[in-house]
């Protein structure tokens, strides 16, 4: 479960850099001389009791509890399976303390995901579980429940030019205008979007799903952007008018509604923390134009649907060859 023989590893993610004593092979290496924006250190021994204030749970499909308290210098959380994850009141510093046997896989999920997107958070960050791509330099964003389409429509339009900032968590950065920040460069479609919009090679498949994680460095972007919008998506089963994008920009309460639906860390958010969530939500959703999305679901339109969201942030950027 540890390091190298350092102790030390480096990975590029969310914009920053993380400093670990776990090796995360999913991650890109980063430059020694790049400083860090978190140090994670883990030991091995009983797993802490909770403490402080219990702000939220949520559960993972294989139905292993998650349980986030503020304490006085930070936040703690609790997995079921992989331990307990203790971070600093900053978000720089991460203590894993875990029992023996701990599943390596699951651990680096775990962290990948909402540890660090809890330490996002204590940074003043709103991770949004969405995707995003880049479009004449600027971010739009997707977001919708599993099996809307995120990750196939963000798919789609980096084979048309686009290039993918994140796929699955979606770092939103305030400012004037907030910047949205790269996350993983790793897509999971099901096999008969895999077949029409997958680039890169694909890994193995893994349950119902097909996995691309290398993709090529022209189909990606590692900076921030300033973020030009954000679409809900909402798929439906007939074109209207004929057309197979439609949207319809949300009044400034509904924006918010819809950003607190899906944030990130929204059910492990709540109790004494839910103000600041809203409040964060409502700041993003007054500045950024959010979008009710109606797609077709139809492989036959998506083409015409990515022609149309180009045209709408893109008009003057040609497409590019997969």
């Amino acid at each position: 479960m540890r390091g190298d023989a350092s102790g030390t590893h480096r990975y590029r993610l969310f914009g920053g850099v993380l400093q670990s004593d776990l090796a995360i092979p999913e991650l890109e290496p980063a430059d020694a001389a790049e400083g860090a924006s978190w140090v994670l250190r883990s030991r091995t021994g009983e797993i802490p009791a909770p403490d402080g204030v219990e702000l939220g749970t949520d559960t993972l499909a294989a139905g292993i509890s998650i349980r986030l308290y503020r304490r006085a210098d930070g936040y703690r959380l609790i997995f079921d399976d992989t331990g307990c994850f203790d971070i600093a009141e900053d978000g720089r510093s991460i203590l894993w303390t875990h029992a023996e046997g701990v599943s390596p896989a699951d651990a680096r999920a775990d962290i990948t995901s909402r540890v660090i997107a809890t330490a996002l958070y204590a940074a003043g960050i709103l991770c949004l579980h969405g995707s995003a791509v880049v479009l004449a330099g600027r971010a739009v964003g997707f977001v919708a429940p599993k099996r809307q389409g995120k990750s196939t429509l963000a798919l789609a339009l980096v084979r048309s030019g686009a290039k993918l900032l994140t796929d699955d968590t979606m770092p939103v950065m305030p400012g004037s205008p907030p910047l949205a920040g790269p996350g993983l460069h790793v897509a999971r479609l099901r096999a008969d979007s895999a077949r029409r919009v997958g680039v890169g090679r694909p890994q193995p498949a893994v349950g119902p799903k097909t996995v691309f994680s290398a993709l090529p460095e022209r189909h990606v972007s590692h900076e921030t952007h300033p973020l030009a919008a954000l679409y809900v998506l909402s798929p439906v089963r007939e074109a209207r008018d004929g057309q197979a994008a439609r949207r319809a920009r949300l009044s400034v309460m509904e924006a918010a509604l819809v950003m607190l639906g899906h944030a990130k860390l929204a059910p492990l958010l709540t109790g004494p923390e839910a103000p600041n969530l809203f409040r964060h939500a409502t700041a993003l959703a007054s500045c950024v134009p959010v979008y009710r999305l109606e797609i077709v679901r139809d492989f036959d339109r998506l083409d015409d649907a990515v022609a149309t969201i180009r045209g709408w942030h893109a008009p003057a950027v040609a497409g590019a060859a997969p």
